[in-house]
């Protein structure tokens, strides 16, 4: 296995990469990034899928164009990651199939701004009530959460893989930290 791009080690299908977008005056999407941290109470902002497309690994995540196939790239000078690996390697042909599923979705800005917050804050939900609904749009840690449903399905019994919460789901039972920064 060989790193890509400038990433400080090798990447498999189905792991996660965690994002803290460092703070600049200079960069507004900062703001909201720290924003986003303060209130969900998490040390990442953001959170990527390791996969395949076209034949090439990429980072599928949700951003403000949707939830879309990214090149594969870290820059340490703007963010901090940390990288989480499934114990139990994924069945790639599974998983990519299932974030196909998802791919090309229009990203969730509602629920970014006003669902989270509510239910980060004050506990209370006025998001999606269906997975049939929660499937229309997506923001980065629902691409994640509906990923690997099945697994956080076993760790967190009885809750719907989009109504958890950020801060609950980054050291999961059922992953171990490959890299940190």
């Amino acid at each position: 296995m060989k790193t890509i791009n400038n990433f400080p080690i090798p990447l498999e299908v189905g792991d996660k990469v965690f994002v803290q977008t460092l703070f600049n005056w200079k960069s507004p999407m900062s703001y909201l990034s720290s924003a986003i941290r303060f209130f969900a109470k998490i040390k990442y902002n953001h959170v990527k899928i390791v996969s395949e497309y076209k034949g090439e690994l990429v980072f599928i995540e949700a951003i403000e164009r949707g939830v879309l196939p990214t090149p594969i790239q870290y820059n340490l000078k703007k963010e901090k990651i940390l990288v989480r690996r499934n114990i139990v390697p994924v069945d790639k042909y599974q998983y990519q199939e299932r974030l196909r599923k998802i791919m090309f979705k229009k990203y969730d800005v509602w629920t970014l701004v006003f669902v989270e917050l509510l239910w980060n804050v004050f506990d209370i939900w006025k998001g999606a009530k269906t997975e049939e609904e929660a499937m229309r749009r997506f923001i980065c840690y629902e691409t994640y959460w509906y990923a690997d449903s099945t697994q956080l399905a076993i760790e967190f019994p009885g809750i719907k893989w989009w109504m958890l919460q950020p801060d609950e789901t980054i050291y999961t039972n059922y992953t171990y930290t490959v890299y940190q920064d």
